[in-house]
């Protein structure tokens, strides 16, 4: 064997090598990547169930909850505030996922659950509200989202459920989430916010305007 064949025989042992360090690397990346993406989502449910345990132990926090997300303007100023704050922190959260899912870290089939969650709780007539007066505190890629979304036609909000399945105005026909606006009747009379047609329940006072 002559050097040139010596030297051929090195440049494919060195190519092969390089072959095998690149395959090497990309499964390492992928593994990273793996990782990554599993450490990004378990962070995720971990500040989810912070921000819901106080739900877990409280029954009047609960309550709070569930009657601001449908009648949050009717609300004393004190537990309106504490509402805000409550609203604040979920659509943070929302935001957040809903990053982590733009950029890749968290994977479709995940998403998609969250996703209806979410859709069931910023849809409601009070996170609706919220929205309307903070949208301009959040990214405008979620806000695009926020806008696109319309509620969930077959989930129901826990405190539906505790009170038997279905909400008084749960029957009513649901409204893309951008042109929906709620308005509270006083004395039996609906003030009228909208030119567009609307659905009355006067068993809880609300004005559905789609």
């Amino acid at each position: 064997m002559n050097w040139e064949a010596l030297g051929a025989l090195a440049e494919s042992v060195g190519a092969v090598g390089v072959i095998a360090t690149l395959i090497y690397l990309a499964v390492q990346v992928r593994h990273n990547t793996r990782a990554v993406r599993a450490a990004t989502y378990d962070s995720f449910v971990g500040q989810f169930r912070e921000w819901n345990e106080p739900f877990r132990s409280d029954p009047k926090l609960t309550s709070l909850f569930s009657r601001s997300l449908e009648e949050i303007e009717d609300l004393e100023p004190e537990a309106r505030q504490h509402a805000l704050h409550m609203f604040f922190d979920l659509f943070k959260l929302a935001e957040n996922l809903h990053y982590q899912y733009r950029v890749g870290m968290i994977e479709q089939p995940l998403w998609q659950g969250w996703e209806v969650m979410f859709r069931t709780y910023l849809t409601a007539p009070g996170t609706t509200w919220y929205w309307n007066q903070r949208r301009s505190m959040f990214a405008s890629e979620f806000a695009a989202w926020m806008d696109s979304i319309e509620e969930p036609e077959d989930v129901r909000r826990v405190g539906h459920l505790a009170q038997g399945g279905t909400g008084a105005a749960d029957s009513l026909r649901r409204a893309p989430r951008s042109q929906r606006h709620r308005v509270v009747a006083r004395k039996g009379t609906f003030f009228l916010a909208s030119r567009a047609g609307f659905h009355t329940d006067k068993t809880s006072n609300i004005v559905w305007y789609r």
